[in-house]
């Protein structure tokens, strides 16, 4: 089993033979750290009351919410319950109109992304 194991691991090109083997052994190794790391400092989250560790999507930081770009905020509040989002494309303008307590109207030249929060 572990010599098929070997074997599948191995490419060749000609006369050129190639083991990957342990290329996987360290990135499997370092993975292993990487979790860890994590658990850490998950740890240590729960221990100090402070955010150190931030998780939005599939996106990792250390600090706080300024640790993410005004993009990655914007792209993850997209994605949830409740926000609808308006695209305006470029060399289009959109014109918002009197609203609850203001009066005017305001305009809105693209490209741009505008977030509706409904909830």
């Amino acid at each position: 089993m572990a010599e098929e194991q070997r074997e599948s691991n191995r490419q060749s090109i000609g006369e050129l033979d190639i083991d990957v083997s342990p290329a996987l052994k360290g990135l499997k190794a370092v993975k292993r750290a990487a979790n860890e790391a994590v658990q850490a400092m998950e740890k240590l989250d729960d221990y100090s009351g402070k955010a150190s560790f931030l998780q939005l999507g599939d996106m990792i930081r250390v600090g706080s919410l300024e640790a993410f770009s005004t993009e990655e905020l914007h792209e993850e509040l997209a994605k949830r319950q409740g926000i609808e989002e308006v695209i305006i494309a470029n060399h289009r303008t959109v014109y918002l109109q009197e609203y609850i307590g203001v009066r005017g109207s305001r305009s809105i030249s693209g490209p741009a992304r505008i977030l509706i929060n409904r909830d």
